[in-house]
């Protein structure tokens, strides 16, 4: 598999455009990391270090990453990025619900082609996985995306779910509870994750890597 040196140009070019535009010029040249050996907590359960927040909406709120319910969208982007297959889990609650209020992690490739996993998005009690090129204005307007798989899926605020996304080089998986969705995803690594909350509120906790 075709492996690219990281490169602070290429990331910043096809990961944090929005970042660029919102965070008034925030861009460090040393701000990616690999995470290095085979597995790798990408949260403290303290703080948000090695994390790059979009907004002021995201703390860190008994052992959690929070964000708070707004009327807006907000992102935080992980600073650490993973250079092979890899497998992701993590756990997340919902502090609200609302239809069309997604709760997404997200995942970028160096050439710009993303993977995301959606609680709760285009229809209530789905999971869902997405695919598109991420493209922002000063206004966080993003698209075009497409659904390339859905699932029923019971959610209830204020219950934490476990959640696993696999990049294995072939294919993007989603495991959650009884259900597993899969779609083709040969990215062009190092890959890079985002996690997305969409006005209602959220929980994140437990964020692991695990390379293949």
């Amino acid at each position: 598999m075709k492996m690219k040196a990281v490169t602070a140009a290429s990331l910043l070019a096809n990961v944090v455009l929005l970042a660029v535009l919102l965070s008034n010029g925030d861009v460090k040249e040393d701000r990616w990391q690999t995470v290095e050996g085979d597995s790798a907590d990408l949260f403290d359960g303290e703080t948000l270090e090695e994390w790059w927040p979009l907004s002021e909406q995201w703390t860190v709120q008994d052992g959690a990453i929070t964000c708070a319910t707004s009327n807006r969208i907000h992102y935080l982007i992980s600073e650490r990025i993973v250079d092979r297959p890899f497998r992701l889990r993590y756990q997340i609650l919902l502090l609200e619900r609302s239809r069309s209020d997604g709760k997404i992690v997200g995942f970028v490739d160096a050439a710009g082609d993303n993977m995301l996993v959606a609680m709760d998005d285009d229809n209530p009690h789905t999971i869902q996985i997405d695919s598109g090129r991420k493209v922002f204005d000063k206004s966080g307007i993003y698209g075009p995306w497409k659904v390339e798989s859905d699932a029923d899926f019971q959610i209830e605020a204020g219950r934490w779910y476990d959640v696993v996304c696999t990049v294995d080089g072939s294919d993007f998986t989603v495991s959650a509870g009884n259900v597993q969705l899969s779609h083709p995803f040969m990215p062009e690594f190092p890959v890079s994750i985002w996690l997305e909350v969409q006005r209602t509120g959220a929980k994140y906790r437990n964020i692991r890597i695990e390379k293949l």
